[in-house]
């Protein structure tokens, strides 16, 4: 239940920009796939490591699993 709420606020911390409607829908299927959303994170962290900017190493993780988000989403 912690770590729940901890993750809840990390993710509202980081998505604070976004549109409440698209927040939501991060903060729900992160809730549903706490996993999946803990695997990424730690995928984006070793292409960190690798030497790339966070936003670089989260576009390569985003494209490497992009059929498995896409389902996530609907899409």
């Amino acid at each position: 239940m912690l770590k729940q709420f901890l993750m809840k606020k990390l993710i509202a911390r980081q998505l604070a920009s976004l549109p409440a409607d698209q927040r939501k829908m991060i903060e729900d299927l992160v809730e549903k796939n706490p996993d999946l959303f803990m695997q990424l994170a730690q995928e984006v962290q070793a292409e960190m490591a690798a030497g790339k900017s966070q936003q670089d190493a989260m576009m390569a993780v985003a494209m490497k699993n992009k059929e498995t988000l896409g389902k996530l989403m609907g899409k």
